[in-house]
């Protein structure tokens, strides 16, 4: 996983930020879902959460099934 260059929160100017594994709601066709232990940074002090490319693609991995074969006969 690439490792995101941000030392410091571009919202609250914290210089917390962490890594942390969280299960990040989304939607796919706007249905939600949930997709389970995504690594991301995150500051502890306003909550602001920073996604890497990896972390996008692995939301995007794990949309629901029904959600994706709609999408590729469309």
């Amino acid at each position: 996983m690439t490792k995101l260059l941000i030392k410091t929160c571009p919202i609250c100017g914290s210089k917390r930020i962490r890594r942390v594994k969280r299960d990040i709601p989304s939607k796919q066709g706007g249905e939600p879902y949930i997709a389970h232990g995504i690594q991301i940074e995150e500051c502890p002090n306003c909550g602001e959460r920073l996604f890497s490319p990896e972390a996008l693609k692995e939301i995007s991995a794990q949309q629901p099934r029904h959600n994706r074969r709609r999408r590729k006969s469309a």
